[in-house]
């Protein structure tokens, strides 16, 4: 499927944006959150972001492309559901790797850290946990960052 939040018309990270709001609360919104709008302010002073993405466009636009999302203010699920699951995949890799790979890792929000040597091996096994729990295979990007100490 690749990045859920691009090609959807908008740039990814108002949709990412719109999606965010949307999971943390059981409903849609009719405006943006004080705080999304305060944020991108900042970051381009003059503009507001409710006049140059009105909510309810890229609440349209996302639902159509994506419309499992079109169902989220009847869905039984909510956020925390969906941030239990998530937890029980990084648990589920976490301990896979320290298990049966001998592999120390450390949760990090919604990914894991490894040693570099152990990328690839990290990578599969938290794509394997999380197909199990989910049913698909996520997208997953890496990171390699210097140890300072």
């Amino acid at each position: 499927m690749g990045d859920p939040y691009a090609g959807i018309g908008f740039h990814r990270d108002i949709v990412k944006l719109w999606v965010s709001q949307t999971l943390g609360h059981d409903k849609f919104h009719t405006a943006w959150s004080p705080d999304n709008g305060k944020r991108y302010s900042e970051d381009f002073p003059g503009r507001t972001l409710g006049k140059d993405y009105p909510i309810k466009t890229i609440e349209e636009a996302v639902c159509a492309a994506l419309p499992l999302l079109k169902s989220w203010p009847d869905s039984l699920v909510r956020w925390g559901e969906l941030q239990y699951i998530e937890s029980e995949v990084l648990l589920d890799a976490i301990t896979k790797l320290a298990f049966e790979y001998n592999i120390p890792a450390l949760p990090l929000h919604d990914s894991i850290i490894v040693a570099i040597e152990h990328h690839e091996i990290a990578a599969k096994v938290f794509s394997d946990c999380f197909r199990a729990r989910i049913g698909c295979l996520p997208t997953l990007k890496s990171k390699q960052i210097q140890c300072l100490m």
